[in-house]
């Protein structure tokens, strides 16, 4: 896959994302995908499977988060978006979070997800301890 088709495999990831598109999401990811996401939030740990990677993308979304694309940086085996999220609530919590989620790619669609965190322990903070 050439470096431009991982730009907009990248572009495509995060539009499904952003609008809750889950049917487009899953279109992007194999069957056996994975999302890393560290820290000790309820977000965190190692969703395993395509349900899992939406049920993962739906509580992101669904908490208020603003996601803006600062870069998306294409690789040799997949791309790297860098974010910077955002988001504020009504009890006075608040996100504010840069981070690079690098999304490796097989056979043109999506089969790892890692995400990096500015500062993972914030992240708690936001979304809560995971039980």
């Amino acid at each position: 896959m050439p470096d431009t088709d991982y730009v907009a495999l990248g572009r495509q990831f995060l539009a499904a994302l952003g609008a809750q598109d889950w049917a487009a999401l899953r279109a992007l990811v194999t069957a056996d995908v994975t999302w890393s996401f560290p820290g000790d939030a309820r977000i965190s740990g190692l969703a395993e499977g395509v349900d899992a990677v939406v049920a993962k993308g739906q509580v992101i979304t669904s908490s208020g988060v603003h996601i803006e694309l600062l870069n998306v940086l294409a690789g040799m085996n997949g791309v790297a978006v860098s974010l910077h999220n955002t988001a504020s609530t009504e009890d006075g919590r608040s996100l504010d979070q840069y981070l690079v989620t690098v999304l490796s790619v097989r056979e043109g669609k999506v089969y790892q997800i890692d995400s990096y965190l500015s500062d993972p322990a914030k992240i708690v903070l936001y979304f809560g301890r995971s039980t």
